[in-house]
């Protein structure tokens, strides 16, 4: 996953039909674990692009998506918000979401 910032955002938004953003803190255990989650299943070759940023680096992002909680894992599919997750329960479920 690449960490991207807010700026870095509108140009992936704007470039990229279908992606995931996964929104984190870093003191947060819970991200911890849903990242490593994550991980695993992005090496299980998904179609989307997953990229992350910390929340606290999107003021805008934040107001415009209305998120109220992390992590959060936001779908887009071209340039529209299709899907925002905030409950990672496992492996499988993200796979089945990102596929």
């Amino acid at each position: 996953m690449e960490d991207i910032s807010e700026n870095h955002f509108i140009n992936v938004l704007n470039d990229k039909n279908e992606f995931a953003l996964f929104i984190f803190t870093p003191m947060c255990g819970t991200c911890k674990l849903a990242e490593r989650m994550l991980n695993i299943t992005l090496q299980m070759k998904v179609n989307k692009t997953v990229y992350k940023s910390n929340i606290n680096y999107l003021p805008q992002l934040t107001k415009t998506y209305e998120i109220t909680s992390v992590p959060c894992l936001l779908l887009f599919k071209n340039r529209i918000l299709v899907k925002k997750e905030y409950s990672m329960t496992s492996v499988d479920y993200l796979y089945h979401l990102l596929k």
